[in-house]
């Protein structure tokens, strides 16, 4: 999944689409897309948004609240759906989890009595990118 949306950002992020590109973005049901109104840049376009809504989710769940323990947040994780491991150990503090490409990265902190917290500053994610959604046909604008 995430490396399905990274996937995504590397071959449209930032880019003029099409209707068609936009129902193949949409096919995988991984993302979402919000509409931003006309682009300044490119006026006969749309500027949207194709956001990763399970991994915005997971992350607003994380930093939320402190866990009771880091199986509790490892859990959490989990039930998510979205791959990540844990990559340390609790003896420093800390819990590094990251996906198998290294496309986030989430840092835990483990205080003295066992809780557990993330916050925003530690996590190293894209959760959305933008596109150009062409309106009009180019040959239509002649």
């Amino acid at each position: 999944m995430i490396s399905e949306f990274y996937r995504l950002k590397a071959v449209y992020g930032s880019k003029e689409i099409t209707m068609d590109d936009l129902k193949d973005i949409q096919a995988g049901g991984i993302v979402s897309f919000e509409n931003h109104g006309i682009s300044r840049t490119k006026r006969e376009c749309l500027l949207c948004e194709i956001r990763f809504d399970r991994l915005i989710e997971l992350l607003r769940v994380l930093t939320a609240a402190p866990f009771d323990s880091p199986e509790h947040l490892k859990k959490q994780i989990e039930n998510s759906g979205i791959l990540l491991s844990a990559q340390s150990g609790e003896s420093d503090g800390l819990i590094v989890f990251t996906d198998e490409d290294a496309h986030i990265e989430l840092i835990a902190q483990v205080n003295s009595e066992g809780r557990v917290s993330v916050e925003a500053d530690d996590i190293d994610a894209v959760t959305s990118f933008q596109v150009f959604l062409r309106v009009q046909d180019k040959a239509a604008l002649r």
